[in-house]
């Protein structure tokens, strides 16, 4: 665990692999990755027991208020992903998906998203990945963005509600 201090704050950073987590740390992960809305919450635990590496963002009270992980998607899922958004490139050259990242409401406005991801991108290596977002999230798009992520294809609808995707790519 390392202490950041972003914007006077300070924070408690952390980086596991699920298998390090404890049963608590999962269940916090998952209540939060669950509040975004976005996920299905049926095979959620098992996804995110398979992820690469989970990031914990806590306040100095311990408090959970971000989290983000790496993710390795099915070969099944990154196909459709890279197949909805009509992109050219080939999906299998993307080991890893940014994702899960949210930040909760309280904390929100302080670019705490950047901390997610910039805290999680030395972890990939010169590994290729990409992310997705909703179309209309203009501030994870510019989060995206400043980590060198570039929009790959199209805008698609998404399965979970009446709302586009994007495809990033980095």
């Amino acid at each position: 665990m390392n202490q950041i201090d972003h914007f006077g704050c300070i924070m408690n950073v952390s980086t596991k692999k699920p298998a390090e987590c404890s049963r608590h740390e999962l269940d916090e992960f998952k209540t939060l990755a669950l509040q975004g809305g976005e996920v299905a919450a049926g095979k959620l635990p098992d996804r995110i027991r398979k992820a690469s590496l989970l990031l914990f963002l806590r306040l100095t009270d311990g408090s959970l208020k971000g989290i983000s992980a790496l993710k390795q998607p099915m070969p099944t899922y990154r196909a459709k992903v890279f197949h909805h958004a009509q992109s050219h490139l080939r999906p299998d050259d993307f080991g890893l998906e940014l994702g899960w990242i949210f930040v909760d409401e309280s904390e929100r406005g302080k670019k705490l998203s950047h901390v997610l991801v910039e805290q999680l991108l030395p972890f990939a290596g010169k590994e290729r990945i990409y992310a997705t977002t909703r179309e209309d999230n203009p501030r994870m798009i510019s989060t995206l963005n400043r980590f060198r992520f570039r929009r790959e294809g199209g805008a698609y609808p998404s399965e979970r509600g009446p709302y586009n995707l994007l495809l990033f790519i980095r």
